[in-house]
């Protein structure tokens, strides 16, 4: 999936679910396939003031419309194949 600045994710790395911003995506080469690079800012209140974090595309899920408004979602939720549409 292609990210842009302004899109919500999830990083998949981290123990709880932490909402995120995209504040920068860079492509960068990797065998044999492109990827990008994103720079994210966490949007939760316990993560106000955190440096960002960087991740790699394939490190993170998008977040949809509905997930934004209502309580984090569950972790297994988040992994790939479990994705939940919009």
């Amino acid at each position: 999936m292609r990210y842009e600045p302004g899109d919500y994710v999830y990083p998949l790395d981290l123990s709880c679910a932490v909402l995120c911003r995209v504040t920068r995506a860079e492509y960068v080469p990797l065998t044999g396939k492109a990827a990008q690079l994103l720079q994210l800012q966490p949007t939760d209140e316990e993560w106000t003031g955190a440096r960002s974090l960087q991740r790699r595309d394939d490190r993170v899920v998008p977040a949809y419309p509905r997930q934004l408004d209502g309580p984090p979602p569950d972790r297994r939720l988040l992994r790939p194949g479990h994705f939940q549409s919009a």
